[in-house]
């Protein structure tokens, strides 16, 4: 049985556990010499740290919970998050991420008890900010606040990780069922086709993979936030965009910072743009290219 086979029957048997599942995903990596997949491997063995790039199946939009009190008084239950301060709103999207390892998750989701959830706890300076804000009447505050995923959210993130993998393997046997058997074939063109199908299937980038050419449509699923690199980058890969073009990208992005460090739709953004659908018009669908300026939005927070 080849390594692909090994990953797919894997992947289809429920019983399988999802870590032995990813490490086999971890050899198949190494074969292939593919530095995103590994990446991501890596990610969900030992959890997403810092700034990583996070999957769109990791992002769940569930309920802000909290205790409130005005010192006499307390309770607890659901706490309103449609505040004006948009710093504020920035930062509670950031909590609607789950970046625990597959093995937290997957220990989380077998220890099920009823109710159970995952909690993203505030930090003190989140509190006091919201507090700031004025939300309650009559002298009420926030004394404790979270964020909770329940564990059908868990569930999920399993099995996404499940069905990625699959698809993932079974795209890339089509284009070579020997792939991780052999030596990896050096080939700049298939090294970027493995990415390209990386890209759009395991990270979420686009609903439907592109089978006969860049004039196909495909639905996007652009889940970037302001400023979050990784997602950009990976989007734009996804799209065919070579790294050199990325680069030029994040660097007009750069120059239009304004006084005040924020980024902007600004001259040389545009240019860019301007460049670069001039260069893909004969090659890219009119839809790519309103999804990739829709995506360079998105990161800019328009």
């Amino acid at each position: 049985m080849t390594l692909l086979r090994d990953i797919q029957e894997s992947a289809i048997d429920s019983n399988t556990d999802i870590l032995a599942l990813l490490r086999k995903c971890s050899v198949l990596a190494a074969k292939l010499q593919n530095t995103e997949f590994k990446q991501w491997v890596v990610n969900e063995l030992d959890g997403y740290k810092g700034d990583a790039f996070l999957p769109d199946y990791r992002i769940g939009n569930y309920n802000h919970f909290g205790v409130v009190t005005n010192g006499y008084w307390r309770q607890s239950g659901p706490i309103p998050t449609n505040i004006k301060n948009a710093q504020i709103r920035k930062v509670l999207a950031s909590y609607a991420r789950v970046k625990e390892s597959a093995a937290i998750i997957n220990n989380f989701v077998k220890n099920d008890r009823a109710g159970a959830t995952l909690r993203n706890e505030w930090p003190a300076e989140l509190i006091l900010l919201y507090n700031k804000e004025n939300v309650f009447n009559d002298g009420f505050y926030v004394e404790r606040a979270w964020m909770e995923f329940p564990v059908s959210f868990m569930v999920g993130i399993i099995e996404a990780i499940r069905n990625r993998v699959l698809r993932f393997a079974l795209e890339i046997e089509k284009e070579n069922p020997d792939i991780g058997e052999n030596k990896i074939d050096p080939d700049p063109a298939k090294q970027e086709k493995v990415t390209q199908v990386f890209n759009n299937i395991v990270l979420g980038n686009v609903g439907n993979i592109a089978s006969g050419g860049a004039s196909v449509i495909q639905s996007a699923n652009i889940n970037i936030s302001p400023g979050d690199v990784h997602g950009l980058k990976a989007f734009l890969s996804g799209r065919k965009i070579d790294s050199d073009e990325i680069e030029k990208l994040l660097s007009a992005i750069e120059s239009d910072k304004d006084s005040q460090g924020r980024p902007s739709f600004g001259d040389k953004v545009k240019s860019w743009l301007g460049s670069w659908t001039a260069k893909a018009a004969s090659t890219a669908n009119s839809e790519i290219i309103t999804e990739v300026t829709r995506a360079i939005m998105k990161y800019l927070g328009i």
